[in-house]
């Protein structure tokens, strides 16, 4: 009996130069990253830690690290999916649905070049109650476009 092949091993999602454009856009974003989270990190060890004047001022001091961290986890975050992307392009599964296995609209990989869904599965999962706030954005970018119109563009 023949095997049935995925839609992934059969669609190829995007050109060579897409591919490269895609790519640079990655490292382009990485490297924005990792240069604010530097400098974000090195903000927080920086900061004098004797928590020193009046209740505002430690109350102030402890806020500010709290956003920090918060930005450094965000960053962290962000910075897994790009590797993913790039691990994608080298695998040749980059710009193709991690559910249905059709091609993510072009559009939405310029908003958004680590998307691992479409703009109807994506949607789909969103409805669960799921998904992340970036994602949430870029999904309602895209939910005037239809993933056939979102292709052509």
């Amino acid at each position: 009996m023949a095997k049935k092949k995925s839609a992934r091993s059969t669609s190829k999602a995007l050109s060579r130069k897409e591919s490269n454009e895609a790519r640079k856009a990655l490292f382009a974003r990485r490297d924005e990253l990792l240069s604010g989270a530097k400098q974000e990190y090195s903000s927080v060890h920086t900061r004098d830690k004797g928590l020193m004047g009046d209740s505002f001022d430690i109350a102030q001091e402890v806020a500010d690290e709290s956003v920090s961290r918060g930005i450094l986890a965000t960053a962290e975050e962000e910075l897994a999916q790009i590797d993913a992307a790039l691990e994608r392009i080298d695998n040749g599964e980059y710009g193709l649905c991690s559910v249905c296995g059709k091609p993510i609209p072009k559009p939405r990989l310029k908003v958004l070049p680590y998307a691992t869904m479409c703009v109807k599965c994506k949607s789909e999962l969103e409805g669960n109650g799921s998904g992340g706030r970036v994602e949430n954005f870029i999904v309602g970018i895209m939910d005037g476009l239809d993933d056939d119109e979102a292709e052509d563009e």
